[in-house]
């Protein structure tokens, strides 16, 4: 019995030793597992965040919100638009409001209205004669309402430029009008020199006068609104008054 083992044994190893001579001479290189394409839907690994410049190791932040289609400014009497061919004299830029969502309306002063957009500058044809456009406003209608300083009126245009009507009150001093805005429908005005409060309807036409020196201010300068018809009027000396229209 121990025979038979002792030479099933040695049969065995025999064997074994045959079969590893054998595969030794045979060896086969295995494939590498290839990584899953991003088709087998396995998450991709994203890419660590990049460390700051200061080398703190905190995460980049980004910063967005803001981009810029075009520039405009004046240098020595010129005022040039970021895009080709937007070029026009005037001494100085004074007002401006919003026509549309691309569309500005802006003072030029002697030069009077130019609309800016995107795309550059244009003059505007005014139907009547400013001297010097101070500020202009547009109420919910269409209507613009131009502030002539040196002409001292206000001069009142339809959606297409037309003259409609103007505001020239006589007062103790000359009407100096250095500000105005739209309440929806009527326009507020700012008189630098008789320290008042004027507001007007769309055709000109005097509705009230508020006079700011009973609030121990003088020479309105700049005028806007909220749409809680608060007035907010800015005065020369750096003084803001808020008034609730009534």
């Amino acid at each position: 019995m121990c025979g038979q083992i002792s030479s099933m044994s040695k049969k065995l190893a025999h064997q074994t030793t045959a079969a590893s001579k054998k595969g030794h001479s045979d060896t086969k290189t295995l494939p590498v597992p290839r990584p899953l394409s991003p088709r087998s839907g396995a998450a991709q690994k994203l890419p660590a965040p990049k460390t700051d410049s200061s080398g703190s190791g905190a995460a980049q932040r980004v910063v967005s919100g803001l981009r810029l289609r075009t520039t405009f400014s004046v240098e020595r009497g010129i005022c040039l638009c970021g895009t080709a061919g937007c070029v026009w004299r005037g001494e100085t830029l004074q007002g401006l409001t919003q026509l549309s969502s691309d569309r500005l309306l802006v003072c030029g002063g002697e030069e009077g209205l130019y609309t800016v957009t995107g795309r550059g500058v244009q003059g505007v044809e005014l139907g009547v004669d400013v001297q010097y456009a101070e500020d202009v406003s547009v109420n919910s209608k269409g209507d613009v309402a131009v502030a002539d300083w040196i002409g001292r009126k206000v001069c009142i245009l339809d959606g297409q430029y037309k003259h409609v009507g103007t505001y020239s009150p006589t007062k103790s001093g000359p009407f100096r009008p250095s500000s105005l805005t739209s309440d929806g429908e009527n326009f507020v005005i700012c008189d630098w020199n008789n320290n008042t409060i004027d507001t007007i309807d769309r055709r000109g036409v005097c509705l009230s006068v508020y006079p700011t020196t009973d609030d121990c201010r003088s020479m309105p300068r700049r005028v806007d609104m909220l749409p809680s018809n608060c007035v907010w009027v800015k005065f020369d000396g750096g003084h803001v008054c808020v008034y609730d229209q009534i």
